[in-house]
């Protein structure tokens, strides 16, 4: 399922690199798990993208970073 996500917002990841990505959820399974989405809007701040979503009243959304979470040179520990 992850990775049929990916695969459907894997092509903005590589159009709006470092930016904010919001899309609203259209079908899900039977988890809740996003099995479709329509691509809404991109933009460098984070807020600016959770006040289209507001604005837009869109119920369900999915939001995601289309670049490295980390610095360069940090490292996460789970």
């Amino acid at each position: 399922m992850i990775l049929d996500l990916d695969q459907l917002i894997a092509p903005y990841f590589d159009k709006y690199p470092n930016e904010w990505l919001l899309f609203e959820v259209t079908d899900t399974d039977e988890h809740d798990w996003p099995t479709k989405v329509q691509f809404v809007a991109h933009d460098p701040s984070r807020q600016v993208i959770a006040n289209i979503a507001i604005e837009k009243d869109i119920d369900d959304t999915l939001v995601r970073f289309a670049g490295d979470v980390l610095p360069k040179g940090w490292h996460a520990a789970l």
